[in-house]
């Protein structure tokens, strides 16, 4: 998978620290991560994906109003 847009920078690097809060920095491999771990990173990142959407939404709506 392959990130474009703008703001990509920004979006990676949540991502990269989101990861580093949940895993150990010895473990190399994304399938030596405890699913625990990659059910916390996958909600937290999901829950800022929908953060920042409905932000977009209400901010979009509001200058039309």
């Amino acid at each position: 998978m392959v990130v474009v847009g703008p703001r990509v920078a920004d979006f990676v690097t949540e991502i990269s620290i989101i990861v580093q809060k949940h895993v150990h920095f010895n473990i190399n491999k994304w399938k030596h991560v405890p699913e625990v771990a990659k059910e916390k990173i996958v909600t937290k990142v999901l829950v800022n994906l929908t953060f920042v959407h409905n932000l977009f939404y209400f901010i979009f709506f509001m200058l039309l109003a």
